[in-house]
């Protein structure tokens, strides 16, 4: 279990360090320090299971590199980014419905066929080709009404 404590209060970060320590020992790794982009992709390319546990769109990045990395995500309804990938098709799990105890396969990765098929959605809506006819649109609208 990997928490992100880099960010935010200091104070709180080292509480949670400890709980997490006292709650799961050597399986709990907390990563409290900033670390060069391609270690840290290297480190999250490595997780098959992401809990982002926040109901403001926040961490955007964090999402979606991990969705196109092949993880399950889990994300609170409340949060923005939670309807849109629904929307579009993106197997994303809900914190308040799927991520419960009595759920045997919560914490199973996800199958090569979602992995696939998300990377695919994502590529589809929002790869290079995707935001470059975004961007041209936006630009002739601009033009048009000059």
């Amino acid at each position: 279990l990997t928490i992100k404590l880099s960010y935010g209060n200091k104070d709180y970060a080292l509480k949670i360090k400890e709980a997490g320590q006292n709650q799961f020992g050597g399986h709990f790794l907390p990563l409290m320090d900033f670390m060069p982009l391609h270690e840290y992709n290297n480190y999250l390319y490595r997780c098959g299971v992401v809990i982002m546990n926040h109901y403001r769109q926040q961490a955007v990045g964090n999402v979606m590199t991990m969705l196109w990395m092949g993880a399950k995500v889990y994300l609170d309804e409340r949060n923005t980014l939670y309807p849109y990938l629904i929307r579009i098709g993106v197997k994303v799990y809900s914190i308040q419905k799927d991520l419960k105890p009595t759920n045997p396969n919560a914490l199973n990765v996800l199958s090569k066929t979602d992995r696939d098929c998300n990377r695919s959605i994502l590529l589809h809506e929002i790869g290079e080709e995707a935001l470059l006819k975004d961007l041209k649109q936006q630009f002739q609208l601009i033009l048009d009404e000059c």
